[in-house]
């Protein structure tokens, strides 16, 4: 370990019980193309075959840029400079092709979009193995086995376009699987899953675990859920690594450093319901009308007799298994699908018959994938871009340079915006949305991939916004947050809007009618 690393006294017990290092990372250093800050700095980590690793860390902390590594896909000289060795098991990373790595080392991306390749479920599952020349048994054999692993067997003809965000994560993780190979990386596996999901995938984990000599990493920030998994937690702050020992010692640890709730947020909290419950006693006319909206796509119907009303200063979650509608709501607000019947009233104003182009400069929207928001070539000139279309006013410096700080991403003004993490791609994406200051926010899944102070620091922002008079609505699957903070839930099944009221009350709704992971007390002892 390098000199910067605590490791555990009982780590050597831990060693002792596995087999030879699978992975052996020595004096690694990697920094961007246009960064002044190294991103990894003297890593020093030897895995060996069978451990299951949990990697953590702030947002932008390097977990992903050394996951990318370890996989073969960062090289000297590709995305920028990198000094050190990796070795899997026993061969120089930085000597290999990526195809020779395909069979030892198989990933699943933060973004699972950007490594779907093929139209069908069945097609995408079934493409690694294709391509290492199996038997058409044995390739359907993977497939059946990898599917039913995450729970994903009624999809297996669906075209993969038509997904959720979740649905297409599951799908990659099934990919990978089918491929076999003797080290699993994962990157954020659970991020954008509702709860059910994301206990299928830590069942997949834990059988995948408990059955075969894999050697597993995940790279995540709500590590409780895999405690019970984890032989060792990897705790890395600003590219190094700064702790490797025992779980339940990492925990603690994490906890002490990160995971402490800002003072800011609960005067924040508490500012926005005195705010709020002052709107409602005034009884002002609701800013947000939704009243009996159908959506059909390709002659299926994906909302059924969509009503709620939102009064201004409300924040509201919107929350649902994955493919249940949510992302499908916040596009027809804005226009992107069509109402096939209904109306949909914003400030008074009936939006049947304005066009999206018209729709934006009062309704901000950021896509669960903050790639596909993304277009200029540094993270100043994305942040500017809505603001320069969507208003008349010259675009304020100042006011950009206050939201980068914000989002702890004023170091990074010049780089490009591909280079960012996820969590970071999704702040910069929020920022550019609110810089524009529309009156509707609706924002898809924008905590994943981000660290707990990070979601205190968006909780804030959204506060802010909502005081205004405006309105934020949420997709998130995170009941602890939405427990903590939220105004209101809708959520939905199916389609359809099945409860709607203030968070504690659906939540045992939901736990008295058989959804799991909706506990209401979970708000108070985790994150």
């Amino acid at each position: 370990m390098g000199n910067n690393t605590y490791m555990s006294n009982s780590q050597a017990n831990i060693n002792a019980n596995m087999h030879n290092e699978c992975i052996e990372i020595a004096n690694l250093n990697f920094t961007y193309y246009g960064s002044e800050t190294p991103a990894l700095k003297n890593i020093n980590i030897d895995i060996k075959q069978g451990e299951f690793v949990v990697i953590t860390g702030m947002s932008g902390c390097g977990k992903s840029t050394l996951a990318m590594a370890i996989a073969g896909y960062i090289k000297d000289g590709t995305q920028g400079e990198l000094q050190g060795r990796i070795d899997i098991n026993e061969k120089n990373v930085s000597h290999c092709h990526i195809e020779q790595l395909a069979g030892q080392v198989g990933i699943v991306l933060q973004d699972p979009e950007a490594q779907l390749c093929t139209f069908s479920v069945r097609e995408e599952i079934a493409f690694g193995p294709e391509n290492l020349c199996l038997s058409e048994k044995d390739i359907i054999s993977r497939i059946d086995v990898a599917s039913k692993r995450v729970g994903i067997e009624r999809l297996l003809d669906n075209d993969i376009n038509q997904l959720s965000g979740g649905e297409k994560q599951r799908v990659a993780i099934a990919a990978m699987l089918a491929m076999e190979p003797t080290i699993l990386i994962l990157d954020e596996p659970t991020a954008n899953l509702d709860p059910n999901g994301a206990r299928d995938v830590l069942l997949t984990l834990q059988k995948i675990k408990q059955t075969t000599k894999h050697t597993i990493i995940v790279i995540e920030h709500r590590i409780e859920q895999f405690l019970s998994l984890a032989d060792r937690i990897v705790l890395m702050e600003k590219g190094q690594i700064v702790y490797d020992g025992l779980p339940t010692a990492g925990y603690a640890y994490y906890q002490h450093l990160f995971n402490k709730t800002d003072k800011k947020v609960k005067e924040s909290l508490y500012a926005h319901k005195k705010y709020l419950k002052q709107k409602l006693e005034e009884n002002t006319a609701d800013m947000l009308q939704v009243m009996n909206v159908n959506i059909d796509i390709d002659q299926k119907r994906i909302l059924s007799d969509i009503s709620f009303n939102i009064k201004a200063g409300e924040l509201v979650a919107v929350m649902g298994r994955n493919g249940c509608g949510k992302t499908s709501l916040f596009l027809s607000l804005l226009g992107i699908y069509q109402t096939r019947t209904g109306n949909i009233v914003l400030d008074g104003k009936d939006l049947n018959g304005i066009v999206t182009e018209q729709r934006a400069k009062d309704i901000g929207l950021t896509f669960q994938n903050p790639n596909h928001q993304i277009f200029e070539k540094s993270v100043y000139q994305e942040m500017i871009l809505p603001y320069s279309f969507l208003r008349d006013n010259p675009v304020d410096d100042e006011l950009i340079s206050q939201l980068l700080k914000e989002l702890s991403l004023d170091g990074y003004k010049d780089i490009p915006p591909y280079n960012l993490s996820l969590g970071e791609k999704k702040r910069l994406i929020l920022g550019e949305v609110m810089a524009y200051n529309p009156k509707l926010l609706l924002l898809d899944e924008p905590m994943a991939g981000q660290d707990k102070q990070h979601v205190d620091f968006l909780m804030q922002m959204l506060f802010k916004h909502c005081n205004q008079g405006k309105v934020c609505m949420v997709a998130c699957h995170q009941p602890q947050v939405v427990f903590e903070y939220f105004d209101r839930v809708l959520f939905f099944d199916d389609g359809k809007l099945l409860y709607d009221g203030k968070p504690l009350l659906v939540f045992e709704l939901l736990t008295e009618n058989g959804y799991s992971g909706y506990d209401s007390r979970c708000g108070h002892n985790e994150w």
